[in-house]
C-alpha cells in the first residue's frame, strides 16, 4: 500500500496542475467506483459477491457523466 499510496501522490501532484484539481480527484473517484463495484461483483478478498445491478450501474455511470461535465468546463 506504500508504494501505491507514493505513486498516487506523484500522480496527483503531477496532474492537478494539468487537470484541476476537481477533475482529477472526480476521475479517481468515478475510477474507483468502477473498481469496487467490479470487485463486489466478483466477490474479491473473499467478501460476499453483490451482484452488478441497474441501480448500481447507472450511480457509477451518474458520477462518470459528472465527470465529463467538470471536464467540458
Amino acid at each position: 500500500a506504500g508504494l501505491f499510496g507514493a505513486a498516487f501522490i506523484v500522480a496527483a501532484a503531477s496532474l492537478a496542475p494539468r487537470l484541476g484539481v476537481a477533475l482529477l480527484l472526480s476521475a479517481v473517484t468515478a475510477g474507483t467506483l468502477a473498481g469496487a463495484l467490479t470487485m463486489d461483483h466478483l466477490g474479491a478478498f473473499g467478501g460476499e459477491v453483490q451482484r452488478v445491478t441497474v441501480t448500481r450501474l447507472v450511480g457509477v455511470l451518474v458520477v462518470m457523466v459528472g465527470v465529463v461535465i467538470v471536464r467540458s468546463r
